[in-house]
């Protein structure tokens, strides 16, 4: 039931973002909302993690049922548990949402967002935004019957792209405060800031020499 209102919110929120932006959908990209951009990091984080999980198997065994749980609170974590249960289900671990529930588990995968971030950049005449989210994860297996840590690490993923400025704010979801672009505009006075500050030393430099 959970994988699949994930999935629903997942596809519906594509959708929408396509309703709203027909002509864009039809050209030659499909149109990425910043909770798609989150989605796609956490894809390659969660991938990124589980397959160090996988090169321990050697010396880390562990068994099924398996409860995959968050460690901490995040507006973000129904993203991670999905993607996490979808590895697990794949490589043919049976998993258990509830802890509390009836059925018996004998290991537990534990997860927590370590960062999350996505930012935006744009130049001063340019049309479009440059995007870029980045997110760390961490994983931790332990045992359920003596509560021992059998494993943990980290890993991460990056996801960019560039979208038109005019279509920043239909990308972005109200609900979704994690996965709000914060974007760095430049102004002429950074860029100029350094041409001034040049310009004075050579002027005092010559003056300097010239007097001598």
């Amino acid at each position: 039931m959970i994988l699949r209102l994930h999935s629903l919110i997942i596809v519906g929120l594509s959708a929408c973002a396509v309703g709203v932006y027909g002509p864009v959908r039809a050209s030659t990209h499909a149109v990425t909302t910043d909770v798609d951009l989150v989605i796609q990091a956490a894809a390659a984080a969660v991938q990124g993690g589980v397959a160090k999980l996988d090169a321990s198997r050697d010396s880390v065994t562990w068994q099924s049922p398996m409860l995959v749980m968050a460690q901490e609170k995040h507006e973000a974590n129904w993203i991670i548990e999905h993607l996490l249960i979808e590895q697990m289900l794949s490589r043919g671990t049976t998993v258990v949402l509830d802890s509390t529930g009836v059925s018996p588990y004998a290991s537990r995968l534990a997860y927590r967002i370590v960062d999350l971030n996505i930012r935006g950049s744009s130049g001063l005449v340019g049309s479009t935004v440059s995007r870029e989210c980045r997110i760390t994860t961490a994983l931790r297996l332990s045992s359920e019957s003596d509560g021992a840590v059998l494993w943990q690490d980290e890993s991460s993923g990056h996801q960019g792209d560039r979208v038109p400025k005019t279509h920043i704010d239909a990308l972005s979801n109200d609900d979704f405060g994690f996965a709000d672009t914060s974007i760095e505009k430049r102004s002429w006075g950074k860029i100029a800031e350094p041409a001034i500050v040049s310009g004075v030393l050579g002027s005092l430099v010559y003056f300097f020499f010239s007097n001598r």
